[in-house]
């Protein structure tokens, strides 16, 4: 169900970042796309608590600690956004956002800050082997 929770939220040192991960798919013809994996606090209740788990992943795991798995997420990018055949995906520029966390005291009635720490995981290029057994949809 996805209900699993790190204890970093929590008291002594909560977590002090909102981050998230974003992509720019480029095509071949030089048009592109962007794709985020969906923000937990834009969904309701009960279309959030299948998503939270891949959100722990994309979010908090991929973009800051595990750089190996970077390649792996622009191929899955590439691929969920295949949609002709004659126009295939060319790079994904993975990007990860952040802003930081007002602490509870500071923040009360204040909206949450822009998302001001960007950084680019990485440009990939994306080959017919990374596309291969994908059917455009």
């Amino acid at each position: 169900m996805g209900l699993e929770q790190a204890w970093n939220v929590f008291a002594p040192e909560p977590r002090r970042g909102n981050p998230h991960l974003t992509a720019i798919v480029t095509y071949q013809d030089g048009t592109s796309k962007l794709w985020t994996y969906p923000r937990m606090e834009r969904l309701d209740f009960f279309t959030k608590i299948p998503k939270e788990r891949y959100r722990k992943f994309f979010d908090d795991n991929a973009a800051w600690s595990f750089p190996m798995v970077w390649p792996d997420i622009a191929r899955y990018v590439a691929r969920i956004h295949y949609a002709e055949k004659d126009n295939p995906p060319i790079l994904v520029t993975l990007t990860r956002f952040s802003s930081d966390i007002l602490p509870m005291e500071a923040g009360l009635g204040k909206p949450n800050l822009p998302q001001s720490d960007t950084k680019v995981l990485g440009v990939y290029e994306i080959t017919a082997k990374d596309l291969a057994g994908v059917k455009p949809k």
